[in-house]
């Protein structure tokens, strides 16, 4: 028995047929664990072969030793770009502290001008109320 025989996928079609049906096969060989590809149809087609992997290129040699023969340089580099991310974020959160503060007003005055207009509903609906009560036939 050839090594094929032993794997259902690289089987031939009369190979794996005759092991299904059992027309004409050894019976030493195991039956077929997989459908065949005319059976499967595009259902189990298998997609990995369309995905593109991103990997990053490998470090050359050249570069791996610039760094290590300046190890000054980049540590100035490392703390330049921290003091530059500090100042990033200082900056960022003084911006958002200005946002929060308008916002903070805008919704103070929106509150204000509701308990106004809340105010001139109630002293309308008294009046009203009072009206009533005046043009209200006794009985």
């Amino acid at each position: 028995m050839d090594d094929k025989a032993n794997f259902p996928w690289s089987q031939t079609k009369t190979q794996t047929l005759s092991l299904r049906y059992g027309s004409v096969g050894k019976s030493t060989e195991r039956p077929l664990l997989y459908p065949l590809e005319e059976e499967m149809g595009r259902q189990y087609k298998n997609t990995s072969k369309n995905k593109k992997t991103y990997m990053a290129p490998a470090e050359s040699r050249d570069s791996i030793q610039a760094r290590s023969e300046h190890p000054n340089t980049d540590e100035a580099e490392e703390n330049d770009l921290k003091s530059n991310f500090m100042k990033i974020m200082e900056d960022f959160k003084e911006d958002v502290r200005k946002s929060l503060k308008e916002m903070e007003e805008k919704t103070n005055q929106e509150m204000q001008e509701i308990e106004k207009s809340l105010k001139e509903i109630q002293k309308k609906k008294k009046k009203s109320n009072r009206r009533r009560k005046q043009f209200k036939p006794k009985n």
